[in-house]
Order: structure tokens, then sequence, then C-alpha cells
């Protein structure tokens, strides 16, 4: 398999080859190697590379009380929601930016009919982890970022936290053992914290510990 590509081995770190462009949560471009070792145990004293420290008992078992892989359905007259809570990384752009439509604290949260298409869809591509999708009557489900430019970015510090996910975009494959794959292949975001329930993908557990 060539190409870039994030390998996600088992209990240690993310293995990113033929990436060019790595951003901090500063905004600020690192240097970036053919191949380069992320630290995703959140003990590393080199962020975002790894040092080794994943070898002090980190496990990257997902817990049996995550919130499970489930697309849910929100039908509204001209536009159908989709959303997937299992790999939502909470950066909660959908809630700020447009909180007519995505009701936080509601159980069914998500109203298509309270704002245009236009700006539903706008938010859904933003998503940084592809838990929101959206589609049209009789037509697939589309979910894709708001950039096609391969890169990787470690989510805003002072949003997040220093531990922040890695937000991945564009066509970067992710390999895993299971052969498991992310809700959108165009953007997911990947837990640098340890911390998840659903790894190797952010669950948003990094916020209970910035």
């Amino acid at each position: 398999m060539s190409g870039k590509k994030i390998i996600v081995k088992k209990n240690g770190p993310l293995v990113a080859r033929n990436i060019d462009s790595l951003i901090d949560g500063n905004g600020k471009s690192l240097e970036t190697r053919e191949t380069m070792a992320l630290c995703r145990c959140g003990r590393s004293k080199r962020k975002p590379f790894c040092d080794g420290s994943h070898s002090e008992g980190f496990v990257d078992e997902k817990a049996e009380n995550r919130c499970r892989d489930r697309m849910d359905t929100y039908k509204g007259k001209r536009i159908t929601v989709y959303d997937n809570r299992g790999v939502c990384s909470h950066h909660r752009f959908c809630v700020e930016e447009l909180p007519s439509v995505f009701k936080r604290g509601e159980r069914l949260w998500i109203h298509p009919d309270e704002a245009e298409p236009e700006e539903i869809i706008k938010i859904c591509e933003m998503c940084p982890s592809g838990a929101l999708s959206y589609g049209f009557e009789d037509n697939e489900r589309i979910n894709k970022g708001v950039t096609e430019d391969a890169k990787i970015t470690i989510a805003n510090e002072d949003a997040h936290g220093k531990n922040g996910p890695y937000e991945v975009n564009g066509d970067i494959i992710l390999v895993t053992d299971s052969g498991e794959m992310p809700e959108s292949e165009k953007h997911y975001t990947l837990c640098r914290c340890g911390k998840s329930k659903n790894k190797p993908f952010c669950d948003g557990t990094h916020l209970k510990h910035k």
C-alpha cells in the first residue's frame, strides 16, 4: 500500500507516511519526514512525536461502555442530516455556529428544517470527525471535508487543551489491524490524549483532561 497513510500500531504510536503537512495546535507548520511516529498515549515529552512512553502500559483496546457507532437519521423537508455519535470529537462547530439546527441537550437534537440546506451542508463539511453528514431525496449520503488538502492538524489548543486530537483531512488512508475504517475517508479525528474509549478515534474525552 503506497501513498499518504497513517498506520495504527497496536498499543503504540501512529506511524504517518508521506505526509507533507503537519500543523501544531497554534497553527504553526512543523517539519515533516517521510515516516513519522506520532504520540497517541498522551505521555510523550516530544509531542506530537512519539518518545516510546507508550511502552509504560498504554493499551488501545476499545472500552465496553463507549458510545457505540450508530448512524442516526434526521430527515427534513429539503435535506437529511446523519449523525454518528460514536466518532464525534465534540469540536462543537455545529452547536456554536448553527444552534437553530443543532440543539445541545435535546434527545432529538438535530432539526434540519430550521436553516437553509446550504448552511447545514457547510456545518457538516466543517465537522472534523466526519460524525455529521447529509443527503437529499433518493441520493446517497454525502460525507466530505471542507478541504481536499492532505494534512494532519492538531486541534486548536485554546479550544481543546494540549492533548486535543489529530484532525486528518484529504486523501490519507487509515490502516488498522482490524481493518476498521473512519466514518469518512476524507476527514476524521484520531485520539492523542490516550484516554478515548473508542481508540484510535477521538471521542472528546480530552476535554475532561485539559
